[in-house]
């Protein structure tokens, strides 16, 4: 019995050690399993920064080699561009010097060299009408590029459209309070810069093709002034008679632009979906040629534009009443002036739109 109990042990410890000796053989697998994937993730990552490395330095060579390639076609860009202003200066004085003829046919010659010399304009270097050479100098303000025009225009549309409701807000405040002049002042320098801004900008469309009508340009200069001369009204008697129905005006008007602004945009849309208009006009620009229908929202909007035109009169009448009481003060004239001015500018445009809107409606009736 002792010999089988030795046996039985042996075979135990046999069996302990070989057990041992598969988990430990278990363990050693699974950690090289696992120093085998920690290789394998390390292999794949190196393989992966590689990669983007190669992409990044390929993307440097492609950029590099395309910036020798620009400046060197620009370089020859720009000689063209000297080459074709030098033959339009020769062209522009031998038109010149026909005009001058005494001949029928040499001047009929230069008419119509002239008129083949426009349809390049958008080629020709120009520095804009006086106003913009007053801010910008000489620079040239036409642009090559479609993007870069379309940019611009697209800015100029966003910056009306995003001015109205602070107008409207400040009106308010103003109407509120009356006799806080801090705040009319600052009314009237964001009216002042939001002129100025609004008539260089449509200095510079107008030279890239835009249909802006010259009256929204000059309209825009009196209410510079205008402006000007509101923010250095004295803080006296006549203004706190004149601040009430100023207000009230600049209130009305705002919201008539913010109805007028949508109105004219969307007709914009449509004209251009008629090949009506070019990429270029905008939307305070108005065209007698296309065809619009009306509709509720024209029964709305053409009333209105109508009581704020009446406004701006009444709004001059209180300034000549003003200024009778008070002689002394001439900034009172000028501004009364100025309201009675860009009234009848506004009314007349409004009229002649309306008529020429209205032959062209009875002309679609007819066909």
């Amino acid at each position: 019995s002792i010999k089988n109990r030795i046996i039985e042990y042996k075979l135990q410890l046999r069996v302990t050690f070989v057990l041992l000796g598969y988990g430990i053989c278990n363990m050693v697998v699974e950690a090289a399993k696992e120093e085998l994937a920690r290789h394998c993730n390390s292999s794949s990552e190196a393989d992966v920064d590689t990669e983007s490395l190669r992409l990044l330095e390929s993307s440097l060579d492609r950029v590099a080699e395309l910036s020798k390639t620009l400046l060197k076609k620009l370089d020859e860009v720009h000689k063209l561009q000297d080459t074709f202003e030098n033959a339009v200066h020769s062209l522009n004085r031998n038109i010149t010097s026909l005009n001058k003829s005494h001949r029928e046919g040499e001047r009929k010659a230069a008419s119509k060299a002239n008129e083949s010399l426009a349809e390049y304009h958008y080629l020709i270097p120009t520095a804009g009408g006086r106003f913009a050479r007053l801010f910008l100098g000489t620079h040239n303000v036409r642009f090559q590029r479609r993007k870069d025009r379309m940019m611009f225009k697209e800015q100029y549309e966003s910056f009306k459209q995003s001015c109205v409701p602070l107008f409207i807000a400040l009106c308010i405040l103003c109407l509120v309070f009356q006799r806080t002049r801090w705040l009319h002042m600052l009314l009237q320098l964001l009216l002042a810069y939001y002129y100025v801004t609004l008539a260089l900008q449509e200095n510079i469309l107008e030279k890239n093709g835009s249909n802006i009508k010259r009256w929204w340009i000059i309209h825009h200069y009196l209410s510079i002034v205008e402006a000007v001369v509101l923010v250095t009204w004295p803080n006296s008697d006549s203004y706190a008679q004149f601040c009430r129905p100023l207000h009230w005006y600049g209130l009305l008007n705002s919201v008539i632009q913010f109805f007028q602004t949508r109105y004219q945009k969307a007709r914009l849309y449509a004209r251009r979906a008629l090949g009506k208009a070019g990429e270029m006009d905008v939307s305070n620009a108005d065209s007698s040629a296309v065809i619009v229908h009306w509709h509720e929202g024209m029964k709305i909007l053409i009333p209105l534009v109508l009581v704020g035109q009446a406004f701006q009169l009444y709004v001059s009448i209180v300034l000549f009443r003003i200024y009778n009481a008070h002689r002394t003060e001439p900034h009172i004239l000028l501004c009364g002036l100025l309201f009675l001015i860009m009234f009848f500018g506004n009314l007349s445009t409004t009229v002649y739109t309306l008529q020429e809107k209205a032959k062209v409606e009875r002309r679609m009736r007819t066909r």
